[in-house]
């Protein structure tokens, strides 16, 4: 096998990115596969975004309650 050849990747790739244009054939480079861990570093990035936007909806909710309980004082 060669870095430039092709291997398939698991089903679960395109359900996870269905419109990705890259992994329509479920297939990547073997120097992609091996060299980044795209999938799983990809899944973690986008993940990270969910979790940045959480902290941001609880850090308002914090300063909601603050100022409630500052008012109320």
């Amino acid at each position: 096998m060669k870095l430039s050849d092709h291997i398939k990747l698991g089903d679960w790739i395109p359900k996870y990115w269905p419109n990705d244009k890259g992994l329509q054939d479920k297939q990547i480079p073997v120097d992609v596969a091996l060299g980044s861990g795209y999938a799983h570093s990809r899944k973690s990035a986008e993940n990270t975004v969910a979790i940045l936007a959480e902290l941001k909806a609880l850090r308002t909710e914090v300063a909601q309650l603050r100022a409630a309980i500052t008012k109320e004082s």
